[in-house]
């Protein structure tokens, strides 16, 4: 999804000198054609460390974003060198990895380099639930770096499938994103001990205004932070979704780290 994490389609507009507008991730609501749950293909295995790596202490003087997690190379090449499952009826082919954490963490998928080709789907299925997708050429630029985000889950699946003739395709995991555990002053509905909570009643004039803000996931190097914006309109009123956001949130990230 190439921005900072978000959870609707936006355009990014940091507050830099120079303006980085950023498309957002989209799907297709699709199911995979061959759904059957059971078959987990090949297992990657993760061990989450005890002590999470923590990033530099910055100067308290001056505004930072929270810390929110890590990256952790993975490097998994969608379909190289292992074996494919054919669905005759629906004449396409699949495969899958599943890629186990030991225990529930939450992820977000780094993808250096995303082609699913014209008509591949990549779906993800988190242990039991539904599966979340179709990720497809509509979701990011062919070969460009691409983000999924944030999946809580022990066992998460991923599945590809391509008709059984096409291999324009190429897919490149290179990173995990492990998030930390989120302390309840980061929740949603909760605010800090200098806001006043838009939750409660001295927020009751700014019931709309509260619709329009969003947590973003802001990815530095091997760290990932949060931060927050809002949703802005224009003066041309054409309902372009832009995000404005502060400049401390991704102040240090590269063009690399924007992407995604």
């Amino acid at each position: 999804m190439r921005l900072k994490i978000l959870y609707t389609s936006i355009s990014f507009i940091l507050l830099l000198p120079c303006v980085i507008q950023i498309q957002a991730q989209q799907t297709e609501t699709l199911l995979p054609v061959a759904a059957a749950k059971e078959y987990q293909g090949k297992i990657y295995t993760y061990k989450v460390p005890d002590q999470l790596p923590q990033p530099p202490k910055d100067n308290p003087d001056t505004p930072s974003p929270k810390p929110a997690g890590y990256v952790a190379e993975m490097g998994i090449a969608i379909g190289a060198g292992d074996t494919w499952q054919y669905d005759p009826v629906h004449r396409v082919r699949y495969w899958r990895a599943t890629l186990d954490f030991g225990r529930r963490i939450t992820t977000a998928l780094y993808f250096s380099h995303f082609n699913p080709g014209q008509r591949g789907k990549l779906f993800l299925l988190a242990d039991e639930g539904d599966w979340k997708g179709a990720y497809t050429h509509i979701s990011s630029d062919a070969g460009q770096p691409f983000a999924i985000e944030p999946i809580t889950a022990k066992q998460l699946t991923l599945h590809f499938e391509i008709p059984e003739d096409d291999e324009d395709f190429f897919i490149l995991l290179s990173e995990l994103g492990i998030l930390y555990n989120v302390d309840d002053w980061k929740g949603f509905g909760t605010s800090g001990p200098c806001e006043v909570n838009v939750n409660c009643s001295e927020g009751a004039a700014w019931q709309k205004q509260k619709r329009g803000v969003v947590r973003i996931l802001v990815r530095q190097g091997s760290f990932l932070f949060y931060c927050s914006g809002s949703l802005i309109n224009n003066t041309s009123n054409d309902y372009t979704p832009y995000l404005l956001t502060a400049n401390h949130c991704g102040e240090n990230a590269t063009t690399s780290d924007y992407a995604q």
